[in-house]
């Protein structure tokens, strides 16, 4: 990646992915690949896909997008989140600023387990809440919503629950976000 030989770096980089799939580190990095290769859509739908798994790994420092470097740094001095914070709101900010597009999940299976991960956190985030869950439970439930017709499919998730868990986690970005899929349809 730092030689300029992305393609190259995509190719091991996605091999990593295959032995590590929960990787968030490593789609970071693949990210930054296309990104350096010019495909911008594709890098930032891998960072989404790094944030959605572990956001606080992905090597932030040596990001390659600059808009969502740019978007990383007003969040920790406007909204005054602090770095760690501010890193775990970024995906979410990054999607109402239609920086990231939709994350559709097409297999079924794929489907159940995310649905199952977000109600996970969602249990641990009654338990103990913080507000780097609330911003974990935010995205995925950002994504819950875009695959809205999958969620009849499955018992034990409510689509109007999502997204009050939603605005109780942010009320101000949950109303930018429904000025956001407004606009979409």
């Amino acid at each position: 990646l730092r030689t300029g030989q992305y393609d190259r770096a995509i190719r091991s980089l996605q091999a990593c992915l295959i032995a590590t799939p929960d990787n968030a580190a490593v789609y970071g990095y693949l990210g930054d690949a296309y990104f350096l290769r010019g495909e911008t859509d594709v890098a930032r739908q891998v960072y989404l896909a790094a944030c959605l798994i572990e956001p606080e790994t992905v090597d932030w420092d040596h990001l390659q997008d600059g808009a969502l470097r740019e978007l990383l740094a007003e969040l920790e001095e406007e909204e005054g989140c602090g770095e760690v914070l501010s890193r775990q709101w970024l995906p979410s900010h990054a999607y109402v600023r239609w920086l990231f597009g939709p994350k559709k999940i097409r297999l079924k299976d794929e489907f159940v387990a995310f649905v199952n991960g977000y109600l996970d956190l969602k249990r641990a985030y009654a338990h103990f809440p913080s507000a780097a869950q609330a911003a974990r439970l935010f995205l995925k439930g950002i994504v819950l919503c875009d695959n809205e017709p999958s969620l009849r499919l499955i018992k034990g998730i409510d689509f109007a629950e999502v997204r009050r868990e939603m605005k109780a986690a942010n009320a101000p970005l949950f109303t930018a976000y429904l000025r956001r899929i407004e606009h979409r349809t």
